[in-house]
């Protein structure tokens, strides 16, 4: 009886141990993100608890264009998805907005490949069509809704989801 009490516990106390959400990109936490947008002039918004998680919301606006990157997770100790979305005035040109997209997508993360995503982003960043690729940890998606505007999420790597 003893013995099955003792396993009864053991097993308890692993189904309760706190681990890393399944789509949570490994080696970046959300103060990674903020703290390096902080850095370049961007402000954060926190909302800690909500319904849908946790997210953090960095903005910064020029004459010509507004940027916002929305972090969320489950947990504040880890990044489940990123997603950046550049909108400039229209008859601008959308590719200015380049620099900022290689600022969101070198992040560091396991696996990480900054060179290879910056190949990435310039070579399919003027496509139409959403485009993705898989880099280490993470997948990227890059949209082109409109000519005045671009979108990068940055989720879990799907095949290790």
């Amino acid at each position: 009886m003893k013995n099955y009490l003792l396993l009864l516990l053991v097993l308890l106390g692993f189904a309760c141990a706190k681990t890393k959400p399944v789509e949570a990109i490994g080696g970046i936490k959300p103060v990674d993100i903020y703290t390096r947008l902080e850095k370049e002039g961007y402000t954060t918004l926190k909302n800690i608890g909500g319904k849908s998680g946790n997210s953090w919301t960095n903005r910064k606006s020029t004459d010509s264009t507004e940027y916002m990157i929305v972090t969320m997770s489950s947990d504040v100790n880890t990044v489940e998805s990123v997603k950046a979305t550049a909108t400039i005035t229209p008859g601008k040109n959308i590719r200015n907005t380049l620099p900022f997209f290689v600022l969101i997508g070198t992040l560091p993360y396991d696996g990480a490949d900054p060179s290879g995503v910056i190949r990435w982003l310039e070579t399919n960043f003027d496509t139409k069509k959403q485009i993705e690729t898989t880099i280490g940890d993470a997948t990227f998606t890059l949209l082109s809704p409109s000519a005045s505007s671009r979108v990068l999420r940055i989720e879990k790597n799907k095949a290790l989801k």
